[in-house]
């Protein structure tokens, strides 16, 4: 599982960068779990302290682009969290409305989701 997630990480490059072949991917995904195999071995604490401030600029950027967009597109899309607009929802599509919800949640933790 977790080589997949670095290999599709990796993968991303390919997008921007589209001379990088397959074979390049792979070899940076084993170059990085290399890596993070070998600064394991200093403990879970001292690698998360070492990611933590790189998470956090990265999530200061997230918002601060969001903020950006919201402030010059579109502010009142703020409208979309008034309660009301869930309540019609499920009120006109019923048990659709609930397999939708199920779909959005696995969505945002990551998971698969085949609806039958």
């Amino acid at each position: 599982m977790f080589v997949m997630a670095v290999l599709s990480a990796v993968g991303g490059i390919q997008v921007a960068t589209p001379a990088i072949t397959e074979e390049m991917i792979v070899w940076i995904s084993v170059v990085i779990l290399i890596v993070l195999f070998m600064v394991q071995t200093f403990g879970t604490d001292k690698v998360g302290c070492s990611f933590a401030p790189i998470l956090c600029i990265w999530f200061a950027f997230i918002a601060g682009i969001g903020l950006y967009n919201f402030i010059k597109f579109d502010p009142t899309v703020i409208k979309a969290l008034h309660p009301k607009y869930i309540i019609d929802y499920f009120q006109r599509n019923k048990k659709d409305a609930w397999i939708s919800l199920g779909g959005i949640i696995l969505t945002i933790t990551g998971c698969s989701f085949f609806p039958l």
